[in-house]
């Protein structure tokens, strides 16, 4: 049987991250996507236009109406409102394990929120989710902290964050390595270190992708970090890939279709 997941995220026109991204992902990794569209941008403009409350409200009613999804991703909520509502309906759903990732909110102001309400909303979101995934640029705007220059340090900067929420963390892309990136999974209990060589293909949606695959992997795996290392796995050979696909920029996406024959 097919797993159905969602994905709660914007659009972005280009696909290179948001429900464009998280689609092709769950497709390439043999899901069934379902999705919620919370705003509407314009690639590498200004442009940012949020949907109404209850617009995003109706169109995940209507998913968990008609689909049976265990398995779901929650990216960018624009307003205190709108995170409290899908928090609450997602709490419902207890079959439901759900990864948090936030990122195109946390680092640019095209939403308009101060950053106080931008950090009240994540850390109120960290605490429904089972898993929520954050690049170190995000973690250390987050919790105020500076950059990790090592290991103990990026730990350090997990448990700062793990205060404001009751799951699990990962934080991708700790580069004080010439050879290594270096992501942290923390636990209650533990922290893990994951390391996985350095690819300086200059690509846009990495972190967006992960987080898709984890939702897929989850489904599959014998535990989170079973899943962390399969989803890692997948979006560094989708960034190897990432030369087949042709952008008039000096950046690019991640090729998610790398397994899929022409």
């Amino acid at each position: 049987m097919i797993t159905n997941v969602l994905t709660i995220s914007l659009s972005d026109s280009v696909g290179w991250f948001g429900i464009q991204a998280d689609v092709k992902t769950f497709t390439a990794l043999g899901a069934y996507s379902t999705s919620v569209v919370t705003a509407i941008t314009a690639h590498e403009t200004d442009l940012y236009t949020a949907l109404s409350n209850d617009i995003v409200i109706s169109q995940l009613e209507a998913v968990l109406a008609t689909t049976p999804i265990k398995y779901c991703k929650v990216g960018w909520l624009g307003n205190e409102i709108l995170a409290q509502q899908v928090g609450e309906l997602l709490s419902e759903q207890h079959q439901l394990k759900w990864v948090f990732a936030p990122g195109f909110g946390l680092l640019n102001n095209k939403h308009g929120l101060a950053a106080e309400k931008v950090r009240s909303n994540v850390f109120n979101l960290m605490k429904k989710a089972d898993i929520t995934c954050l690049n170190c640029e995000e973690a250390i705007w987050l919790a105020e902290y500076q950059y990790p220059s090592n290991f103990h340090e990026m730990k350090q900067l997990a448990w700062q964050l793990m205060k404001n929420g009751n799951g699990q963390l990962l934080i991708t892309g700790g580069n004080w390595s010439d050879e290594f990136v270096i992501d942290c999974y923390a636990t209650r209990d533990s922290c893990v270190e994951l390391a996985a060589k350095r690819d300086d293909t200059p690509v846009v949606g990495a972190g967006c992708s992960l987080a898709a695959a984890l939702v897929v992997y989850l489904s599959k795996a014998s535990s989170p970090l079973e899943a962390i290392r399969s989803a890692k796995s997948w979006v560094t050979r989708a960034i190897h890939h990432s030369n087949e696909l042709k952008f008039d920029t000096s950046k690019g996406s991640i090729n998610h279709l790398f397994g899929i024959p022409a």
